[in-house]
């Protein structure tokens, strides 16, 4: 029997991996975060996604946040999982974590690679996110 999908779409350091876990032990196959250093991924993120996406049945980090919307039409009846975190606890993690380190997955959603140094940036990218989900 084919499991309904779970699609993690709360942005990174927001639990992400505790969620993987968590489903993981429910039984679900998850995978994620995928293609973070692909330098094509503006472009060949959704074709990526939806092949993904058949394979697997729970999905958490990036890039899934930024595609709910595509694939909440492409799986109907899908479930949706935003994990929050208030967003000064969010920065700190995300600049802690990530330093300076620079990846074409950030570019794509921040306009900017790395968190450190364009935290303002990151903060209204986050928020924003989290609005439209709400």
């Amino acid at each position: 029997m084919m499991k309904t999908k779970v699609f993690g779409i709360g942005f990174h350091k927001t639990a992400t991996t505790s969620l993987a876990n968590a489903l993981s032990y429910l039984g679900y196959r998850v995978t994620g975060p995928n293609w973070v250093d692909n330098p094509n991924i503006a472009e060949e993120v959704y074709e990526m996604a939806f092949d993904l996406a058949n394979r697997f049945d729970a999905f958490q980090d990036n890039a899934w946040p930024i595609l709910y919307k595509e694939l909440d039409q492409k799986f109907p009846g899908s479930k949706f999982i935003l994990t929050l975190r208030p967003s000064n606890d969010w920065i700190r993690s995300v600049v802690n974590h990530f330093k300076e380190r620079e990846t074409p997955m950030r570019e794509w959603i921040y306009g900017v690679g790395r968190p450190k140094g364009n935290e303002a940036i990151y903060v209204t990218r986050y928020e924003r996110h989290n609005r439209e989900i709400k």
